[in-house]
């Protein structure tokens, strides 16, 4: 154990080049400025420590370590034998001073951080783990021990956490050389030659002399790996998805002086064709139970497209078609486009533009709806996302109904939590709204109403990669149009989709 084998001295080199550095500017630090340091007991004589220094870039450990003999044993006397005796190759006794000087200062963070180099040279990688994740509990997102995390984390194989480690780290430090370094050789060690050769060429551009990043893409079977896959991508069919899904729930009223409650149901699909074309579109059956006047009846129908044709651009149109019992909006249609720009994993914005016209009002009613958009990854790792959107809505009617106006204004957010397997969603609007289109086209509010605000908490569940599950609880505000009267509508909705 007290000599380095040639791959643990080649890997550790980039390591060192950051612990040298750190440990040089402390020492001048020190010895010019104390910092509040008992100079009496932690550095009694300057002397011997700048010529221990001194043989030290001579490369002469031996002596470097002499020059100490006299001191006593202290936190910072102790790490530095322990950095001297790693360097000469005497792996036992390097770990035994640092952990000496661990036991000077239980939360000293500097001696957990060396100590990873010796354990790490001896192949102690279970060891050198525990002590990063013990670094981590003094300072949780110090950059050295989430560094030498995710190495030993590689040297004991366990690539996959390897990967969340160094991944995490470099949403920190994008541009980080050791970091993508370390990733690369964690993705070959994984077999994924083609992610790996990437992150190597990636660093090459970051430093295009890069040593490591050279000698990884110097070995063939990168490139093969590389040619192989580009030739399967040529011989695939189109990728085509269809989703399918069927929902219902129920509706419950409080202070309507005529809706009482009600039930719907419907079925939706998605279907995405190569990487440029989706479909969608459904059909919804809702019954509401009224008092003093018929029960509604309603069947609605919708069907969009999008186009990803152009870079970062999303298109889409659509429409929506209503039967009704309700006498004015019987037959009533929306058409909806819209434009938005994406930036994958990132932030998206855009905005959406609504036709609506009812015949049967009189006279005929014409509603125009604007409605821009924003939204944003807030954080994310490798396994977790939170996501911000948020929307504006403009609806004018092109004459008055009863409402008091013609132009109406709201707001839309919404806050989502994504993981692998699931994804909830906390959502609200306020402002007022009076036919309004929410949902990308889907839902198109089609009575006389006032709407002034709403809440609600989304679940959605993949227990499997073609099997989804989401319930979704929802209370809307407006004012009641017989009474003028607060009025509210709960509804419970739970889905069921399967991809094919």
């Amino acid at each position: 154990m007290n000599n380095f084998s040639p791959d643990k001295r080649f890997f550790c080199r980039t390591h060192r080049k950051h612990a040298t550095g750190t440990i040089a500017a402390t020492l001048l630090l020190w010895f010019s400025f104390g910092f509040g340091l008992d100079a009496a007991t932690v550095i009694p004589d300057s002397k011997p420590w700048f010529q221990s220094i001194q043989f030290e870039a001579q490369t002469n450990y031996a002596a470097a370590l002499g020059a100490l003999s006299n001191e006593p044993s202290t936190y910072l006397v102790e790490q530095r034998r322990g950095w001297l005796n790693y360097l000469a190759g005497n792996l036992t006794n390097s770990i035994g001073h640092y952990r000496a000087a661990i036991k000077k200062d239980g939360e000293g963070l500097d001696a957990r951080l060396n100590l990873w180099f010796p354990l790490t040279a001896g192949g102690l990688h279970a060891e050198a783990e525990q002590e990063m994740r013990s670094a981590l509990k003094i300072h949780p997102g110090n950059y050295y021990a989430r560094l030498r995390l995710g190495t030993s984390l590689r040297y004991l194989a366990r690539y996959p956490d390897a990967a969340e480690a160094l991944s995490n780290l470099l949403l920190n430090y994008p541009n980080d050389i050791t970091a993508l370094l370390e990733l690369g050789l964690t993705r070959a060690s994984q077999g994924w030659l083609i992610a790996a050769r990437a992150i190597f060429n990636s660093v090459l551009v970051l430093d295009p002399e890069n040593t490591v990043a050279k000698y990884e893409l110097a070995n063939p079977v990168y490139d093969t790996a590389y040619a192989n896959w580009m030739n399967s991508l040529t011989n695939l069919p189109p990728y085509r998805r269809f989703d399918a899904f069927v929902y219902g729930g129920f509706l419950d009223f409080d202070g309507s002086s005529t809706k009482v409650n009600g039930i719907f149901r419907g079925i939706s699909f998605g279907y995405t064709h190569g990487l440029k074309h989706v479909v969608t579109g459904g059909m919804e059956f809702t019954d509401i139970k009224r008092i003093g006047v018929s029960d509604i009846h309603q069947t609605d129908a919708t069907v969009s497209y999008a186009n990803y044709s152009l870079p970062n651009i999303r298109l889409k149109a659509g429409g929506h078609f209503i039967t009704t019992s309700d006498r004015g909006t019987d037959g009533g249609w929306s058409l909806f486009s819209g434009v938005q720009y994406y930036e994958p994993n990132r932030w998206d914005a855009g905005i959406d533009a609504i036709f609506t016209r009812f015949d049967g009002f009189r006279p005929q009613l014409n509603v125009y709806q604007l409605t821009p958009g924003l939204g944003r990854n807030l954080w994310q790792n490798t396994n977790t996302t939170i996501r911000a959107d948020i929307k504006g809505n403009w609806v004018r009617l092109d004459s008055e109904v009863g409402l008091g106006r013609r132009n109406f204004f709201s707001m839309e957010n919404e806050l989502s939590l994504l993981r692998p397997r699931w994804a909830l969603t906390a959502f609200g609007w306020f402002g007022e709204q009076t036919f309004g289109v929410r949902n990308g086209g889907f839902t198109v509010f089609n009575l006389t109403e006032k709407h002034r605000g709403g809440y609600g908490l989304k679940f959605r569940y993949v227990p499997t990669s073609s099997i989804s599950l989401t319930l979704q609880a929802s209370r809307d505000e407006f004012n009641d149009p017989a009474s003028s009267d607060e009025a509210a509508g709960q509804v419970v909705m739970g889905m069921i989709g399967m991809s094919f």
